[in-house]
């Protein structure tokens, strides 16, 4: 199967309809970054596979430029018998659809299209569980190299998807699916089997426990006269404390057991009633009944008269402090006048004359002089009469007045506090003697008649229940002769039910054998396949990974396979042909061009080495972008010499590539052809499309002098 055409309309980088020739042997792809290389190869990938994983739902699959909000992709195959095979997938107001046809035949749609499509594509894959998402994990590594997980198979696949990957190419993935199966009803299998296996042990404890029954069971018998006497009398007292003893049957232990229970629900709530009735008659006969009135108007008035004084000594603190800061303030001032006068008086005495300077009069300069001198010579002793002894007093005797008035507050506080405990007591006690039926009022002594009462009529209760439990040991004598018969006859009724049950669980036992045996078989059988189909590709590979030789110390490639847990694990080993060493992790150990190149050696080797898919195509997008000149010139020549087994398409982002690509590739046959591709331009209404066929080089061999 070959591609033919593809006509693009809204899908990611083609917002406007772009039909592409497609039927030619090798297809070049040729464009700068962000002209819609890549979205040629998803459109293509989502028409076959219904999908495009890396992208994500079919919503992000619509070019945001399209005109209607709608997707579509309809492409072109040739089968190998000439009959074409059109493929249609659009995407309109959220939903996809597929329609596909053969020849112009009737167009299927639907999940018969898909079904369809999987049995032309994929024929092995119709019997897979999820066969859609199979096809897709097949086709990007087998078929379609995508740009931006090139790496994907060598450092983001984990060893067992890898194997699952090659159980899928090789065409095992049934039988696969088949041990999946077998492992499932393996566990359900063994499941019910531990429930078969409890399910005897139960019976053999039954057994064992009839068994003993039997060997405990006394041979003496009961007359039967007694046990009639026993029962009567029991029956009336029964009776006379008021149980049903009117219909019971004829079955005794049934009958006693059914008046004993009465009587222990009759005496339940007695004794409930009787603790209850215990707990009030101790708080009645602890209740204090001269509690003495708390002398709360006292100690308001003694409050009052606290206050008061507390008012009364803080006022006239308050005025004897001021009266003390005024006598303050004029003794200072008369310190200040008096020194002042000093001053004067010393100032004078420097310039005195026989004139005064003031009043310009003759005076007695002695007499003037001594008295100035008694002006300066004098000092500050102002007089006070404010008694500063009284202002502590006051304080003192505000503080002991305010500590009076925290102690009144405290008592009347724990007033207060007995008084409310003392109500709620007395509602408590209330409530109690309501909730029994009894009278606020009642006293202990009207409580302890009622109890006694209560605990006679319990213990009557309780009598009759212990004369009854041995009325049921006379009753159980009386009958042990049916009871052994019972027991025998359930000794030969488990013996035989485990027999039966030992026997099927000897076949389950077996059964399991034999699936743990086939399940093993199907893992050795498919751990063979897989290394058998590997082996007959690693020559391929080492062809392909040597012909590109992407490290000068690694120059070896193949897989390992090993079963961990019952489940296959794949490996790319890198070797140095010189020396032991290898690596099962390529990827810590290579530059990242270098493990590009050996995922595309991979890539190349299922491609050809394993072609599961019906359509004979390598799709190779820009792998200029992953490897370097040298891995690239490697590359070139693989794709030449596989131009005759499979439809190569591949992309470029440089011109030049794509011109080396174009003279490679180009045909040297008549019956070859060769496409050159060019997208260019791209715009709101998509990229402009180049279409050019290359010129068919008769003399492929030339020789240079």
């Amino acid at each position: 199967m070959r591609l033919v055409s593809v006509d693009i309309a809204g899908f990611r980088g083609f917002p406007q309809r772009r039909t592409i020739d497609l039927d030619a042997d090798v297809i070049i792809v040729s464009a700068p970054n962000g002209q819609g290389k890549t979205s040629l190869f998803d459109a293509i990938m989502w028409a076959l596979t219904g999908a495009v994983p890396r992208i994500g739902p079919d919503s992000e699959l619509v070019s945001l430029f399209s005109d209607t909000a709608t997707a579509s992709v309809s492409l072109r195959l040739r089968e190998d018998g000439g009959r074409e095979l059109n493929v249609t997938r659009s995407i309109e107001n959220g939903s996809s659809g597929i329609a596909l046809s053969r020849d112009g035949a009737a167009v299927l749609r639907g999940p018969s299209a898909e079904a369809a499509l999987l049995q032309a594509l994929w024929p092995e894959g119709s019997a897979e569980p999820e066969p859609l998402p199979r096809l897709r994990h097949v086709f990007t590594r087998s078929l379609y190299l995508q740009q931006d997980v090139v790496r994907a198979f060598v450092d983001e696949d984990d060893p067992g998807a890898r194997f699952q990957l090659i159980e899928t190419l090789v065409g095992v993935g049934q039988v696969v699916e088949l041990q999946r199966q077998l492992e499932t009803s393996q566990r359900g299998w063994n499941t019910a089997t531990t429930h078969a296996e409890q399910s005897s042990a139960r019976t053999r404890s039954l057994l064992d426990a009839a068994r003993a029954e039997l060997s405990v069971l006394s041979p003496e018998t009961t007359a039967a006269a007694e046990v009639d006497l026993q029962w009567n009398s029991w029956i009336r007292s029964a009776t006379e404390l008021g149980l049903s003893t009117s219909e019971l049957g004829a079955d005794r232990a049934k009958a006693l057991n059914s008046v004993i229970n009465e009587a222990d629900a009759r005496m339940r709530p007695l004794v409930r009633r009787a603790a209850e009735m215990q707990t009030i008659l101790s708080d009645l006969r602890t209740r204090p009944t001269d509690v003495a009135p708390l002398d709360a108007e006292r100690l308001r008035v003694s409050a009052e008269e606290v206050n008061g004084r507390i008012l009364a000594v803080q006022a006239e603190l308050t005025r004897s402090r001021e009266q003390l800061a005024e006598e303050r303030r004029r003794l200072t001032e008369l310190a200040e006048s008096i020194e002042r006068h000093k001053a004067l008086a010393a100032l004078a005495l420097q310039d005195l004359t026989e004139i005064c300077p003031v009043c310009n009069q003759p005076h007695v300069v002695a007499d003037t002089r001594a008295r100035l001198e008694r002006i300066v010579a004098s000092g500050v002793s102002p007089d006070t009469t404010i008694d500063e002894q009284q202002i502590p007093a006051l304080t003192l005797e505000l503080r002991n007045l305010e500590i009076e008035q925290g102690r009144i507050a405290t008592l009347s506080a724990a007033a207060t506090e007995a008084e409310r405990t003392a109500r709620v007591r007395e509602a408590t006690v209330n409530r109690q003697l309501q909730a029994l039926g009894l009278p606020e009022s009642a006293t202990p002594e009207i409580v302890a008649t009622e109890l006694a009462n209560i605990e006679r009529a319990a213990e009557r209760l309780s009598a009759l229940r212990a004369s009854g439990e041995a009325l049921a040991l006379l009753l159980s004598r009386a009958s042990e002769f049916s009871l052994r018969t019972e027991r025998e006859e359930t000794i030969r009724r488990l013996d035989a039910q485990l027999a039966a049950e030992l026997y099927q669980l000897t076949g389950r036992r077996r059964t399991a054998d034999l699936s743990r045996t086939i399940i093993e078989d199907l893992q050795n059988a498919t751990e063979a396949l897989v290394d058998l189909a590997l082996k007959d590709i690693e020559p391929l590979l080492g062809r392909i990974y040597g012909r590109m030789d992407p490290h000068p110390v690694f120059r070896r490639a193949r897989f390992d396979t090993r079963m961990f847990r019952r489940r296959g694990q794949l490996s790319a080993v890198l070797d140095d042909p010189l020396t032991p060493l290898s690596t099962q992790t390529p990827e810590k150990f290579l530059s990242s061009s270098q493990v590009n190149a050996l995922a595309v050696a991979i890539f190349l080797a299922f491609n050809l080495g394993m072609p599961t898919l019906r359509l004979e195509a390598a799709l190779l997008d820009d792998p200029l972008q992953s490897l370097d000149d040298v891995n690239l010139l490697g590359l070139i020549d693989l794709l030449r010499r596989a131009r005759d087994q499979r439809q190569l398409v591949v992309s470029t982002h440089d011109a030049r590539f794509a011109q080396l690509l174009a003279r490679k590739l180009r045909p040297v046959r008549d019956n070859q052809r060769t496409v050159w591709i060019e997208l260019e331009g791209w715009g709101r209404q998509g990229p402009e499309i180049k279409a050019t066929a290359v010129s068919t080089d008769m003399s492929p061999i030339r020789m240079v002098v």
